[in-house]
């Protein structure tokens, strides 16, 4: 589809709340308020997130990246791009890209989504269920919980799911060509309502349980994403 093409960014309006951390270290800082900012703000921001920078061969190349950034995947390695950390809040950290389209996590799960195209503006886990998450699922090898989906683009709204996260153990996996052991979870995600079912994967760093990859998905027509996290927006161990 047309919005696959080179991946994210949310335009002008959404970048000029987005960059509001440009100014004080894209991000980095976890204390930042929504401003409008100049043009050239956001056009500063939209180009550090160049498709052309995502060939980051060496964890030294990836932590000497100016900002805390994500490689992304569209649909298995149909569209790559990096994403800039450009608001780091309580609530999560949202995602900037280069063209239109952006998503928001929190503790490495998706909590929003948008292109031009699907604005998928909530994924979010009942607050009723506050267990829910990788330690819960470590502990007791699974946990479930429900969730609601609000879609601007079709304007569907507290559309219900249902999130079940299992861990399946130690797995081991590459990162800039070193390889190393991290803790597996699957997560599957069901949407009676739209008959989707799917299964989201996380990869966490054992000692830390930071996710430093993942691959999710949680509506039709959202294109399956593969993050990886080149520099991390906290102090963690890289693997």
């Amino acid at each position: 589809m047309k919005y696959h093409q080179n991946l994210l960014l949310y335009g002008v309006l959404a970048g000029l709340v987005a960059c509001t951390a440009l100014l004080s270290g894209c991000g980095l800082t976890s204390a930042a308020k929504d401003e409008s900012l100049s043009l050239s703000a956001v056009f500063k921001l939209r180009s550090l997130a160049k498709v052309e920078h995502v060939a980051l061969s060496s964890q030294a190349a990836a932590q000497s990246l100016q900002y805390a950034t994500l490689k992304a995947e569209l649909d298995v390695g149909e569209v790559r791009a990096l994403l800039v950390l450009a608001k780091n809040a309580a609530s999560g950290q949202q995602w900037v890209g280069a063209d239109g389209s952006g998503f928001t996590t929190w503790q490495g799960r998706i909590t929003r989504y948008y292109t031009p195209a699907l604005d998928l503006s909530r994924i979010e886990i009942s607050p009723l269920y506050p267990q829910y998450g990788f330690a819960a699922a470590f502990q007791y090898g699974r946990i479930s919980a429900p969730f609601e989906l609000d879609n601007d683009t079709e304007q569907r709204f507290q559309v219900l799911g249902k999130a079940t996260l299992y861990y399946d153990g130690k797995q081991p996996r590459m990162y800039w060509g070193k390889p190393t052991e991290m803790l597996q979870f699957s997560e599957r995600i069901e949407v009676p309502s739209t008959g989707f079912t799917h299964v989201n994967y996380y990869w966490l760093d054992p000692q830390t349980f930071f996710v430093w990859e993942s691959q999710q998905k949680w509506w039709p027509q959202m294109p399956l994403i593969s993050i990886q996290v080149l520099k991390p927006w906290e102090a963690v161990r890289y693997p």
